[in-house]
């Protein structure tokens, strides 16, 4: 008997928001980079959304570990309101080949968003309908040409990228990221 599970839940950012670096916020950089990391090394996989301050997360892998990995997060002070909004036995991974996809908010989440009537990503007021929804079109946007290209996948001449390439990608993005943000903090702490 398999004792892989998909748990997701949702939480509000304690930080604020800063500008975005190569189109993603500082803090989300640093939490996606160690995410990746200890997310790998216990076979766990899923994607990360974050939008307006709020976060929705969907984690795939054994139960034991997903619930380790969500003790972590309860002591994690970059969340508060943590909820799991749905836990349940899977046979299959809709994830799989991601230790853990990001995605911001962008056409696809805002027309869904506006489907159901919202102006913001608040998934506080989502129901089961909203999270079936927005889990189907974060797993359409899991597509390795769309992520390349931004368009459609049949349109697309390039070869899907492997795990390890998204991987090895990911990562050396986050790398550039951290070095710009200790630059900055070293250039700042010059010009005091």
């Amino acid at each position: 008997m398999s004792n892989l599970i998909q748990l997701m839940y949702i939480s509000r950012a304690t930080f604020k928001p800063t500008s975005a670096v190569q189109g993603i916020e500082p803090n989300v950089a640093r939490i996606l980079q160690s995410s990746r990391i200890n997310n790998a090394k216990v076979d766990v996989g899923g994607v990360l959304f974050y939008g307006d301050g709020h976060f929705f997360q969907c984690l795939e892998g054994d139960k034991a570990a997903v619930h380790k990995l969500l003790e972590r997060l309860h002591r994690d002070d970059r969340h508060t309101d943590v909820k799991i909004v749905s836990e349940k036995p899977v046979q299959v991974r809709r994830f799989e080949d991601w230790s853990m996809k990001y995605t911001a908010i962008n056409d696809s989440i805002n027309l869904l968003l506006a489907k159901f009537g919202f102006k913001t990503f608040n998934p506080y007021q989502f129901d089961t309908q909203h999270f079936n929804a927005l889990i189907d079109t974060l797993e359409r946007m899991n597509q390795p040409d769309e992520i390349i290209d931004g368009n459609d996948p049949k349109k697309s001449s390039r070869k899907a990228p492997t795990r390890a390439d998204n991987e090895r990608s990911g990562l050396v993005t986050m790398g550039i990221i951290a070095l710009i943000l200790i630059v900055g903090g070293v250039l700042v702490t010059q010009l005091m």
